[in-house]
């Protein structure tokens, strides 16, 4: 069997060593892998049998039990250690995660707020021209109304002098009632002296009977306004009178 390193100072206490060893510094190693407690000492003043028994202490603490015991607790804090960085790093991938989707939602929302912004400044130069229609408008409408009133004066000034129309009209229509039976009376005797009996129904021409109480004849006319002159009408029935 392999001697471990040190071991040959760690055989059987003699009886200085138990004699000695209440009076003697102490190391003592413990399970909880705490470091072990060393009093101030002298070293020139230990014994052999106290040295033997500080280096056997010594190698109990860093390879027996008790390093065993460290390097459980070792183990323990690098596995703790370790979850305790995947932890951080899962939580860390976890944030970039959500400042990720935070951050496209701030820029989702600063993009509809640019299209809303678009929008509103769309509505507000609609609005403006509205307004500047509506101005327009009531100009327009002021205009109206005080071309209504014009035109509302006109046509009571035109209701009068058409009433003062109609009353002339009713005077001449009058007068020329009271001249029918003259002209009857002059249409007659100028019947009774030239002999022409004229055909009122004709309107586009000139047309009667023409008689010569002389000769016995009674002579029927017809005479076209357009291809004749006045003159040449009446020279044209004076003619027929005489023959």
């Amino acid at each position: 069997m392999v001697k471990r390193k040190g071991g040959e100072f760690a055989e059987s206490p003699t009886t200085a060593f138990v004699t000695t060893i209440a009076s003697s510094p102490t190391i003592t190693s413990s399970s909880t892998a705490s470091a072990p407690a060393i009093s101030p000492f002298n070293t020139s003043s230990f014994t052999w049998e106290e040295t033997s028994l500080l280096m056997t202490q010594l190698l109990d603490h860093y390879v027996g039990p008790a390093a065993s015991d460290n390097i459980s607790l070792i183990k323990e804090c690098a596995s703790q250690n370790e979850d305790l960085s995947n932890w951080k790093n899962s939580f860390l991938l976890e944030s970039q995660s959500i400042k990720g989707r935070i951050q496209s939602r701030i820029d989702e929302c600063h993009m509809k707020y640019q299209q809303e912004e678009g929008a509103l400044e769309e509505q507000r130069k609609h609005l403006v021209t509205l307004e500047g229609e509506e101005h327009l408008l009531r100009e327009k409408h002021t205009m109206l109304r005080k071309e209504k009133g014009e035109i509302e004066q006109r046509i009571d000034q035109y209701k009068i002098e058409a009433s003062q129309g109609v009353e002339k009209i009713d005077e001449v229509e009058e007068m020329k009632k009271m001249e029918v039976p003259r002209l009857q009376q002059q249409i007659s005797l100028y019947a009774s002296i030239s002999g022409i009996k004229w055909e009122y129904d004709c309107v586009d021409s000139l047309a009667g009977e023409v008689e010569v109480p002389l000769k016995c004849l009674h002579k029927r006319f017809a005479i076209d306004k357009e291809e004749h002159t006045p003159f040449e009408i009446a020279d044209m029935l004076w003619g027929m009178t005489e023959t």
